[in-house]
């Protein structure tokens, strides 16, 4: 392979490992939106969570560190299409969620669970899914069979 070869793979590897530039969509609590805005959401679906990732560095919403949130990967399986174009099978869809802090809010106000199953309402950004809102809300915990 010539030179040139080996540094286009190069890049290609780095521009894989970077995670995307992307900005929280955070709704507060007490904020609230109708069940109708979740119905607005462009892709519905079913999915079984594989696992999640916490990347890229963390982004204070409300100064002086009340809330922080941090960009989180989920790797997921579409068991069901309820809206929109999605495909069953592997999904890798992000959100962003509250880092617990000693002056802020303690605990995770949302999550994926790993082994768990969800109705997720995403949203596209850029060439990424997202989920329709971040920080809380994002999903409905569906029972595990």
């Amino acid at each position: 392979m010539s030179m040139i070869g080996h540094l286009l793979l190069l890049l290609a590897q780095v521009a894989q490992s970077q995670p995307p530039t992307l900005v929280p969509r955070v709704l507060l609590p007490g904020e609230g939106v109708g069940s109708s805005f979740w119905l607005t959401a462009p892709y519905i679906g079913v999915i079984a969570v594989r696992s999640t990732d916490w990347i890229g560095d963390p982004v204070e919403i409300t100064p002086p560190g009340e809330l922080v949130v941090r960009l989180v990967r989920v790797d997921a399986e579409v068991e069901s299409v309820v809206k929109g174009e999605l495909q069953k099978g592997p999904l890798q869809f992000y959100f962003f969620v509250n880092v617990p802090s000693a002056n802020g809010y303690n605990t995770y106000l949302s999550w994926f669970e790993p082994g768990r199953r969800y109705v997720a309402f995403l949203r596209r950004d850029g060439e990424n899914f997202r989920t329709m809102t971040d920080h809380e809300y994002p999903n409905t915990q569906r029972p595990t069979l």
